[in-house]
């Protein structure tokens, strides 16, 4: 299973990239909603896991540009108002972000 991270602070974007890798995803990691445009085709993805405020957009421009890929946000803040759809709060272990990745390639 594919999935591409969208988060613009090195660290963390390691960490989700190790965290998945090590529980058998393959993963595409980039810092900004730009490095997306021409990195990815939606058919070669199966999930996207994204920062809420990236230093370019946000992740509804991500998800603009990949319509129909199930997304994961994570962010310090809480979800927005109307917001549809899973949502983790910073911090987030790498156990937990690959449980709740798993969750969406199922349909949960």
């Amino acid at each position: 299973m594919r999935v591409l991270v969208v988060e613009d602070h090195d660290s963390q974007r390691a960490m989700y990239r190790d965290a998945l890798e090590a529980a058998g995803f393959e993963v595409l990691a980039v810092g900004s909603v730009g490095a997306v445009a021409g990195a990815v085709e939606v058919p070669l993805l199966d999930v996207l896991v994204l920062d809420h405020l990236l230093a370019d957009g946000t992740h509804e421009d991500v998800v603009r540009l990949l319509p129909g890929v199930p997304y994961l946000v994570v962010s310090g803040a809480p979800p927005t108002d109307g917001f549809r759809g899973c949502w983790l709060l910073k911090p987030v272990s790498g156990r937990q972000l690959a449980h709740c990745v798993q969750q969406l390639l199922d349909g949960q």
